[in-house]
């Protein structure tokens, strides 16, 4: 099986660092800060993204939803298996992204074993062991 493909999307470096050594033995990855970049990379991928994982808040001038809409547009895209991975966890705020479009929702912080339960089922993957050929 070919190794999926993800884009993290967050304005916060630390969690873009905490998810790729989370997630290196399992996804290829590119990374965006802002939403300019994520729409960017999505442009310029040799193919389309597997995963997105999309930050809500992400200090500009369109959030998360917003991208994820923009992203859905794009060829390929239109059914993205997308994470919210947000700090946003009022009463409502989960139910308002999965109605958004979002696949799946994680909470900040998280821990590991959450984050991949979550992506196995977002994905239909066995992440208990490295992607790549076998």
């Amino acid at each position: 099986m070919d190794v999926p493909a993800a884009l993290i999307v967050d304005d916060h470096e630390p969690t873009r660092k905490l998810l790729w050594l989370l997630l290196d033995d399992h996804f290829e990855m590119a990374f965006a800060a802002t939403p300019n970049e994520a729409l960017q990379a999505v442009d310029e991928a040799a193919s389309t993204f597997d995963l997105l994982i999309v930050d809500i808040n992400l200090g500009a001038d369109i959030n998360g939803m917003d991208l994820l809409r923009e992203i859905q547009q794009q060829a390929g895209y239109e059914d993205v298996a997308a994470l919210a991975c947000t700090a946003y966890a009022m009463p409502g705020d989960r139910e308002q992204l999965l109605d958004g479009g979002f696949g799946a929702y994680l909470s900040k912080p998280f821990v590991r074993s959450e984050l991949m339960q979550t992506l196995e089922q977002l994905l239909d993957l066995d992440l208990s062991k490295p992607a790549g050929p076998s």
